[in-house]
């Protein structure tokens, strides 16, 4: 099985944000994973066709092709606002079911080592399982294999838990815009509205949100972050 360290997506995104790459590092990550450059994987892929019987694969690797798809029907917000994506829009045959999505953290630091300005944030040390990693039997001969650490679940949560994730955080974690914050980057901004950096850039393109860039940098006014709010 192929040596790799699983970190959630937000885990990430944040890795990125804070190699200051200068985009959007959802998207980035998004097409980094769609080139093979940054590995992706799943707790399970699940497709369903007209006429066969529903596949499952668990702990698997998250193919390329399947990112190229992610990207086509704009379901990467999805990814990290659920940690799970479900394809099927016309045009397709296949209905499938991406869930439990994490990436490989060595692939992401050298991303981040390559399209950042800033020397990048060490990865999170996953915490030590009870009954440590575990591997699943169903796994795709064909692809990398995934053991993943199962005190991870709560990252992939969907909304219909008991504690709905919003930007990475429980509402009742939610960032706080500390009184006297004058800017904030795109990825602060996300987690005081506790939404997706996607929906931040949606509100900037809107004029909801003032920004200004500076070099590589964007940063939102925290004013227009206070008047959304209220």
């Amino acid at each position: 099985m192929t040596a790799f360290r699983p970190i959630s997506p937000h885990s990430a995104a944040r890795i990125l944000e804070a190699a200051d790459v200068g985009v959007d590092q959802h998207q980035l990550l998004a097409n980094l994973a769609m080139g093979g450059l940054v590995k992706g994987y799943a707790r399970i892929i699940e497709t369903e066709a007209p006429g066969s019987a529903p596949k499952e694969v668990r702990d698997s690797r998250i193919a390329r092709s399947l990112w190229r798809r992610i990207i086509a029907e704009g379901k990467v917000a999805d990814v990290y606002d659920a940690g799970s994506v479900h394809l099927g829009s016309p045009g397709y045959v296949e209905r499938i079911s991406v869930i439990g999505i994490r990436f490989d953290a060595t692939s992401v630091t050298t991303a981040a080592s390559e399209h950042g300005a800033a020397p990048p944030a060490p990865a999170p040390a996953p915490a030590a399982g009870k009954h440590g990693p575990r591997r699943s039997s169903k796994a795709d001969p064909g692809q990398p294999t995934l053991a993943l650490d199962p005190t991870d679940d709560q990252d992939a949560m969907g909304a219909d838990q008991a504690v709905v994730r919003l930007g990475g955080r429980s509402k009742s974690e939610r960032a706080a815009l500390a009184p006297g914050t004058i800017a904030l980057s795109k990825q602060e901004t996300a987690e005081v509205l506790g939404v997706s950096i996607g929906t931040v850039n949606n509100l900037m393109s809107a004029g909801t949100l003032a920004y200004k860039k500076i070099g590589r940098r964007v940063l939102v006014q925290a004013e227009s972050v206070r008047a959304y709010m209220a």
